[in-house]
Parts: C-alpha cells; structure tokens; sequence
C-alpha cells in the first residue's frame, strides 16, 4: 500500500479475506492427524486469533478504510469419525473472525474504519471491491474431475445457472489446494491461492509438488484487476 502510494496510486480501500483452513482441526482430515498436530484445537484457535488480530491492528494505521471478510474451510469444521456432526456454519475459520471483529470494535476510534463481512448461511461471500465483484469459497466444495481449476470452472458455472450470487462475480478466490493457479476464462477471471503454512505432506505423497507459500494479493481498480503479486 505505501508503495502503491509513492507511485501515486493512492489505495483507498484494503480488503482482507480469509479463505479457511485457518488451523489444522485435530482429527478426522487426513491419515495420522492426531500424530502429526503439535496444538490441540482451543490452542490452534488461540493462535490463530492472536495472530489476526495483531495482523489487522497493524494494517488498520495504513490510510485506508478496510473491509475483513472471511469463508468456512473444511479443515475448520467440527468432525466426528471423518464427517461434520454439527452444522455449516459451526467453524473455526468464521469463529476466529468474529472473535477479531468483538475484539477490535471495543476501541472505535482506533478501528471504527474496519468493517467485517461474515457469511451466515452461505460457504461463500461475494463482495463489490471498488467496481469490481469478486467472489470468494474455500473449494472444499468443488466436485468434478480433472485439475483444481476445471473444477473450479465447473463449479462456478453451476452457481451461475443457479443465480447465486457469487455467480455474477467477475473473479473468483478459492484455497484449499495449496498452489497458486489462474485461469482467465473470457471476462472472467478464477483465481487459487498458495497456502501460506509449507506446504502438505500427504499431498506431496500423492503425487503434488511442494507448496511456493506466500499471500495472494491483486488491486481491483476500474472494473477489473491486475498487479497480483504473492508476498
């Protein structure tokens, strides 16, 4: 953002989006979870609050105003026996940022510009950023065949028969595979995002590289998109 501004392109507005997967769970994702997980599940919450918090208290003193929002990954999920009991919407990846946005409204003056946008009764969240509609899910819910981002295409393309809202977006931001991939698809754009967490062994072990980790970040200014860059 600062640099942006140097370069006269002033950023009125910082979008901040958690895609899920946010902490590990404890059981019921992948073989030898409960082995391999150094935090149990209120210490993985708690770290991964803190963390958020202090992330946005820093990124609030930029000049801009700050837009938070955040999607349900399925590692956030309550399971038993490898399948969810309770309900969508029960998530670690959603609770983490209510927890940020109770804890940043206590001191209006010093965050009173931050907005949080959290989806109740919806996997995904659909934003107007500056002109440009961009949609966001963890993936966790793509089926088909093929590559993450066939399925992906797939996926969007029902939700656009469908008239979701999510299907209007001119660009949509998934997780869950781990890899950075983007497909323009005529005046549409698919964006994957990398992990940020090293990459995953078991993926590794069926056949997938290991992870470049880093943040996807783009500017959305006149109705479309452009500067990604990882960082």
């Amino acid at each position: 953002v600062r640099q942006l501004a140097r370069q006269g392109r002033p950023v009125s507005d910082i979008y901040v989006i958690g895609l899920g997967d946010l902490i590990e769970g404890c059981d019921g994702h992948y073989a030898m979870q409960q082995a391999s997980v150094t935090l149990d599940r209120r210490q993985q919450v708690k770290l991964v609050r803190r963390m958020l918090v202090e992330m946005l208290a820093d990124w609030a003193h930029l000049p801009a105003r700050m837009v938070v929002g955040c999607v349900p990954g399925n590692h956030g999920e309550n399971r038993k026996n490898g399948k969810a009991y309770t309900s969508w919407e029960d998530n670690a990846d959603l609770e983490v940022f209510e927890q940020a946005a109770e804890i940043l409204a206590v001191n209006p003056d010093a965050y009173g510009h931050v907005r949080f946008a959290i989806p109740d009764g919806d996997l995904t969240l659909t934003l107007d950023v500056v002109g440009t509609v961009v949609g966001f899910a963890h993936g966790h819910q793509f089926n088909g065949t093929g590559i993450p981002l066939a399925k992906a295409r797939s996926w969007w393309q029902s939700k656009m028969g469908a008239r979701h809202p999510i299907g209007d977006a001119e660009v949509l931001c998934y997780g869950h595979f781990h890899h950075l991939q983007l497909l323009q698809d005529g005046p549409r754009t698919i964006m994957g995002a990398p992990s940020n967490d090293g990459g995953s062994r078991w993926y590794e072990e069926q056949g997938g590289n290991k992870t470049a980790c880093g943040t996807l970040t783009f500017i959305c200014e006149g109705g479309g998109w452009g500067d990604l860059a990882i960082l």
